[in-house]
């Protein structure tokens, strides 16, 4: 994940507009932002938010506030409170997130490959995505 050619600059994510997308239950609200061929996202879950579909893209994420339950496609399940994270490569284990309370992420989300990633002091969940993959 690296920015190329990108020069310092600052962004209110409390300024930006945000999407709905409804989940089987619940929504999820984006806040979008693209750079070159990076996509980033603030994403929030309402209470009784699950996703409609397993997910295989490689993601960093960051539970701001709330908590998120994270299942695998193999059966394990991770509960995720404020201050933890999970990290997972693209095309490793399919996952799919849920939520009883809500939650808040900073999008550091993002395509993992086998380039160095570093989160530094993140205090926003960013997902990084690329614009030639599907969303």
């Amino acid at each position: 994940m690296e920015f190329v050619e990108h020069p310092f600059s600052t962004l209110n994510w409390n300024a930006l507009d945000h999407t709905v997308h409804s989940g089987l239950t619940g929504e999820a609200h984006w806040r979008t932002v693209q750079i070159g061929d990076t996509r980033l996202r603030m994403v929030e879950y309402t209470p009784g938010y699950v996703a409609d579909h397993w997910c295989t893209r490689g993601h960093l994420l960051l539970v701001l506030e709330g908590s998120v339950r994270t299942e695998l496609d193999d059966g394990r399940v991770f509960d995720l409170a404020a201050g933890n994270s999970y990290q997972v490569g693209s095309e490793m284990e399919a996952h799919r997130s849920s939520t009883m309370v809500g939650v808040a992420l900073p999008p550091l989300t993002g395509h993992l490959t086998r380039e160095n990633v570093h989160m530094g002091n993140t205090r926003r969940e960013f997902t990084p995505e690329y614009k030639d993959e599907a969303v």
